[in-house]
């Protein structure tokens, strides 16, 4: 009987789900659960990396440096992705900034260029409340968008030279996604 998981990013964590899994929505994957090799971290290791199930299955898998630079830079490029759709704090007000909204704003954005100086919009918060914006506030909305998204790949490419300057596993331990907008 297969097994099914799912990510969980709120704890970086993998969730085990009842049998009755498919048909349902989110990111389930079907897998068989390898035995653990030396540690519990590594019992969920495989997942991190595309392409290495198999190798980790058969026995493949070596915990090297270069490997451990690899899974550590998969593991923060799956906390930048989070980072990028956490609700955006704008003007005092929380706005939705999941990938739809991104689009929504986006869109929002393209329409206030083209409309007239007394243009407004009526936009739902994250909180479900509504405000009412103008031309001038949808543009920054939007400006404000883009560089959360800049500051965050900013941010990722420090850490990304961090680990591939590490010398040690230690080294890579030490390394963690504190982004803070």
């Amino acid at each position: 009987m297969p097994t099914y998981l799912q990510w969980d990013y709120e704890t970086s964590t993998v969730v085990s789900a009842p049998s009755n899994v498919p048909g349902e929505t989110g990111d389930w994957l079907q897998c068989i659960m390898p035995e653990p090799k030396t540690s519990p971290a590594q019992e969920l290791r495989w997942m991190l990396l595309e392409g290495t199930t198999e190798d980790y299955l058969t026995g493949y898998w070596e915990s090297t440096l270069e490997n451990e630079k690899l899974l550590h830079w998969e593991n923060i490029k799956k906390l930048r992705s989070l980072s990028e759709v956490q609700p955006l704090l704008f003007d005092g007000n929380l706005y939705d900034a999941d990938f739809v909204s991104q689009q929504r704003i986006s869109g929002a954005v393209q329409l206030a260029t083209l409309a007239p100086a007394e243009w407004t919009i009526d936009w739902t918060l994250a909180n479900n409340s509504t405000l009412t914006l103008t031309k001038v506030q949808v543009i920054s909305l939007g400006i404000a968008l883009a560089q959360r998204t800049n500051d965050i790949y900013a941010y990722s490419r420090v850490i990304r030279e961090s680990i591939d300057a590490a010398e040690s596993i230690e080294d890579l331990n030490g390394i963690a996604w504190q982004f803070e907008p």
